[in-house]
């Protein structure tokens, strides 16, 4: 039995120095070369290395750009013993990354993509950068300050829609507030919606009529009136 136990305490310590070498902290020489590796592999690089490509062939084919930008990279291996996976893993990358590159200048009208009958594979040609000129940053200006105005808008729009949500939230509360009161009996204390509420002065002459069924109603002021909707009255009631 002490045989075993000691077989398991030198394991373990195996382990431990296995899984610290493992861990082990990169060397300046690696870290650089991990930090060039990543900067090569970054869209924005692969971008401007893809344009600069394109713009001097004027015409050209995705593998084209590919394999010089591999070519490129590649050299980065040169006199170092970094394993072949991490080699082709980083071409495969690089590839990729072309592709990804090519289509956001297509996107942005930067270059054009064709192919005609018996091509292996489509042709790309440069078109050039888009062209910005002082009359288009007015109007884009003008495109930013009315969509700022808009936004402002709504943000008013939706504020008045969060009151109106609270008071009639408040009046559904008093509502049943007062239908539980025993002591009041009058449903004339209930605020029913919609309303609107119609004032003038007090020695106004008004005339009012109304249709049969009471669904037209025509009011004839001699003196000015004001008309208050209920999210006005219910705000200065404040609900």
């Amino acid at each position: 039995m002490p045989g075993t136990a000691s077989t398991k305490t030198k394991s373990s310590s195996a382990a431990s120095k296995s899984a610290a070498n493992k861990r082990r902290k990169a060397t300046p020489q690696e870290a650089a070369f991990n930090s060039k590796l990543k900067d090569q592999s970054s869209l924005r690089f692969i971008s401007a290395k893809v344009c600069e490509i394109v713009e001097s062939k004027v015409t050209t084919t995705y593998n084209e750009v590919a394999n010089e930008l591999v070519i490129e990279a590649l050299k980065l291996f040169q006199g170092c013993s970094h394993p072949e996976k991490k080699k082709k893993d980083h071409e495969k990358n690089i590839r990729r990354r072309v592709y990804d590159a090519l289509n956001v200048l297509l996107a942005t009208d930067i270059i054009s993509k064709t192919k005609e009958k018996g091509d292996r594979e489509k042709s790309i040609h440069w078109k050039g950068y888009p062209s910005v000129t002082s009359t288009d940053l007015v109007m884009l200006q003008k495109e930013k300050e009315a969509a700022l105005a808009e936004v402002e808008k709504k943000k008013e729009c939706l504020q008045e829609l969060l009151v109106q949500n609270v008071c009639f939230r408040n009046l559904e509360r008093r509502n049943k507030r007062l239908r539980l009161d025993d002591k009041i009996k009058d449903e004339d204390e209930k605020i029913a919606l919609p309303f609107l509420v119609v004032n003038t002065a007090e020695n106004a002459v008004i005339q009012c009529d109304m249709n049969h069924d009471k669904t037209d109603v025509m009011f004839d002021f001699n003196l000015p009136f004001e008309i208050n909707d209920d999210n006005e009255i219910l705000k200065s009631l404040g609900l």
